[in-house]
């Protein structure tokens, strides 16, 4: 793959040197010699390293079909200043360009491109030129807008940077939502919320269409691993607040859950929310196919509502007030650690370690496994649930511990885990903790 992405830089290159007399001698020469034809070139860049979306490849098989594209003659335009415009692509010895189309003849001056993504023929996005203020416009040497140069008499080729395109990360290129709403997402989650507004300096005893936003991490709860961010739509203008049903795209959920966090926001109106007022929650993949095969389709929370709110799927109650829940997900293993010595981890939330987890697993094969729990002074856990992924039917659960360093074993039916269990092991953790302050 890597030497897919370097073939792709490299001949785009070579098409910027050599196509420009190629063009001028096959090319359609306009009648008004004041109008400019331009060529746009798709060159494919690699994530950084550093990069997370550095571990996602670009899909060597894909076949690059139109692109679609926007400019303007304003650097600041907004997307009402300007129209995309459809071109079709042409494979010039490994280089993707634009063919001749009578949209591309423009008058001499200066322009803007403010939108280049590039389709397959079923409409799907495989690239797109990320923008300034998105989270990968560091990952491009000009991120758009990209100033254009139209010099009456020539016949200019413009390079532009793009990026592998994955759905679920649409907002780090830097452009709204419904710039590519043709895309189908197969794995889609929507939400709906509606907020009551029922305690608080202020608080108009009502319930309301949310405004909110929506986090999904893979690590846990306000971990270091964001699969997605959004925030739905509101309307203030009529005589009723309304509000939109968000969705995101989601990856396909193996294994492990992902961790989600619904945040109501300040609608600028109707209700003003108190800083408590989330619901965090674990989504499966059959949770989704679910809700994509049921009506309405979407997943519809009351957040405030007298606790009509849904508790998290799993076995341990929401946190009470001022408490949180912490999430821990690992491959558990003996590499690493000197012998003799049980594997330890630390325990995170909100970037900040608040304690130590250690397992022992007396043997190999063992059908049992101890998970102690050490919180650092000032935190106590209440509830507690462990469960090994990649077995069945043995989440382990305690409630009301109140304790801040506790012990929780972990057993497995011998008749269902023959094996027993090994090193490595995957382990979640999660716990609802609570915060009383340090003496």
């Amino acid at each position: 793959m890597k030497n897919f992405k370097i073939s792709i830089a490299w001949l785009a290159v070579f098409a910027m040197i050599f196509t420009s007399c190629s063009k001028e001698e096959a090319g359609v020469i306009s009648d008004d010699p004041e109008t400019v034809q331009l060529t746009f070139g798709a060159l494919l860049n690699s994530f950084n390293q550093q990069n997370k979306q550095a571990s996602y490849e670009c899909d060597s098989e894909a076949v690059p079909a139109y692109v679609m594209l926007g400019w303007s003659t304003e650097e600041d335009a907004g997307m009402d200043d300007y129209d995309l415009i459809q071109v079709d692509l042409v494979n010039n010895n490994g280089s993707w360009e634009t063919v001749y189309s009578e949209d591309l003849a423009v008058p001499a001056g200066t322009y803007y491109l403010q939108h280049f993504a590039v389709y397959d023929a079923s409409d799907e996005v495989l690239w797109v030129a990320p923008r300034e203020g998105g989270a990968f416009a560091s990952e491009v040497d000009d991120a758009l807008p990209l100033t254009i140069e139209l010099a009456a008499g020539t016949k200019p080729y413009i390079d532009v940077d793009v990026l592998c395109y994955f759905a679920r990360e649409e907002v780090a290129y830097g452009y709204p939502f419904f710039d590519f709403d043709v895309i189908e997402v197969e794995n889609s989650y929507c939400v709906f919320v509606n907020y009551c507004d029922l305690v608080g300096e202020g608080a108009t005893g009502r319930e309301y269409p949310a405004h909110f936003r929506l986090d999904i991490w893979s690590d846990g709860f306000g971990g270091s691993e964001l699969v997605t961010t959004g925030m739905n739509e509101v309307d203030m203008t009529g005589d009723w607040p309304a509000a939109s049903v968000l969705c995101v795209a989601l990856p396909e959920i193996v294994g492990e859950d992902l961790y989600a966090r619904v945040t109501v926001l300040d609608d600028g109106q109707a209700y003003t929310p108190e800083a408590g007022d989330v619901h965090e929650f674990r989504i499966s993949q059959a949770d989704l196919d679910d809700i994509e095969a049921g009506t309405p389709g979407y997943q519809h929370f009351r957040i405030g509502c007298d606790g009509d709110t849904p508790p998290p799927t799993g076995c341990i109650p929401a946190p009470v007030d001022g408490c949180v829940t912490l999430s821990f997900a690992e491959t558990v293993s003996i590499e690493g650690f000197p012998v003799n010595t049980d594997p330890f981890y630390p325990l995170m939330y909100n970037n900040e370690q608040v304690g130590v987890i250690t397992f022992d697993l007396e043997s190999a094969g063992a059908y049992s496994m101890d998970a102690s729990i050490d919180l650092y002074e000032g935190w106590t856990a209440t509830d507690v649930e462990i469960s090994l992924p990649d077995f069945v039917n043995t989440d382990i659960c305690v409630q009301n511990i109140e304790e801040n360093d506790f012990l929780v074993t972990y057993m497995v039916d011998e008749n269902v885990v023959v094996d027993g269990i090994n090193f490595p092991v995957a382990v979640e953790f999660d716990a609802n903790i609570c915060f009383n302050g340090v003496d």
